[in-house]
């Protein structure tokens, strides 16, 4: 079952300790902690926002922050029912998912809040 593979940078092919998906382009970028490949890739590209799919953490590069709101709860829905669905569930990315709202509870667009300790990509 391909969805069973541990991520892996396009970069160097190696199973990072957090793998990093660019969200402009869907590819995935070991962290700064690794080789740093996704920070070199928005370095060039201009490509800012990046997922974890383990922890269905976003950051912006742009900003240097993560990001929060009820844009991401969709895609953390659609990333759980992609690895749920067993055949893919491309229709959970299409769907969309979730009921929106975010942290704020007012569906405002995505809005960028501390990391509250987290580390950065």
């Amino acid at each position: 079952h391909a969805s069973d593979a541990p991520p892996s940078c396009v970069e160097c092919a190696s199973a990072p300790s957090a793998s990093w998906l660019c969200l402009s382009c869907v590819t995935e970028r070991c962290g700064r902690y690794d080789s740093a490949h996704a920070l070199s890739h928005f370095e060039k590209a201009q490509h800012p926002v990046v997922f974890d799919r383990a922890t269905g953490e976003c950051h912006c590069y742009a900003c240097g922050d993560f990001v929060f709101g009820p844009d991401i709860v969709k895609l953390q829905k659609a990333v759980a029912d992609f690895g749920a669905d067993g055949d893919g569930g491309a229709d959970g990315a299409e769907n969309g998912g979730g009921e929106g709202g975010g942290p704020d509870g007012n569906g405002a667009a995505a809005a960028v809040a501390g990391a509250g300790g987290r580390r950065p990509p």
